[in-house]
């Protein structure tokens, strides 16, 4: 997911340079007719040769993925209440493998400023409502070969394993890391 047009494209252009020879993505943005929103969901539940979706928050509600159980937003939106609607595309009811939710976050920008802003949202929704907040942020990882992981998700490596991409590749180093963060 991403929240702009211009991102998607960028995107679209990126991951067609990485993807094997005959596999395409589907996307879908506020400028896809309905039609073809159909048919991008179908190509990408039916047609292994279609591992990708890329889409815009006009993919944020209604539309069941539960094919899928890896989902990227590469930006995030201010309100915690669309990650949930994003990430409920692929953790439905019925879903029968482990779902992993990566949000992807420059540190030191305007985007980390809303990182942190999302995470005392969701840490004010815990106080008040306790176990039944879904944390859509969970741990925050640095160093990571960004490239390297999100090229291995796509080409299928890793997940569905009943590990995620990162429990696979990230090295020590990131692991102590994310033990110190939840330590603290």
């Amino acid at each position: 997911f991403t929240e702009h047009r211009d991102t998607l494209d960028y995107l679209e252009e990126r991951l067609s340079e990485i993807l094997q020879p005959g596999e395409h993505v589907a996307v879908i943005s506020g400028l896809t007719a309905r039609h073809e929103r159909i048919q991008a969901q179908h190509e990408f539940r039916h047609n292994a040769r279609c591992s990708v979706l890329l889409a815009t928050d006009a993919a944020g509600e209604g539309v069941n993925l539960q094919v899928a159980n890896l989902m990227v937003n590469y930006d995030i939106p201010w309100n915690p209440n669309r990650l949930e609607q994003r990430f409920g595309r692929i953790h439905r009811i019925g879903q029968d493998r482990t779902c992993y939710l990566w949000n992807l976050v420059a540190a030191d920008t305007r985007e980390g400023a809303v990182f942190e802003t999302l995470l005392g949202k969701l840490q004010v929704q815990r106080d008040a409502l306790g176990d039944r907040v879904f944390d859509v942020l969970s741990d925050v990882l640095s160093g990571a070969d960004l490239s390297r992981i999100l090229t291995d998700a796509v080409r299928g490596r890793g997940v569905g394993s009943g590990l995620s991409v990162l429990e696979d590749r990230l090295d020590r180093g990131l692991a102590e890391e994310v033990a110190r963060r939840a330590a603290s």
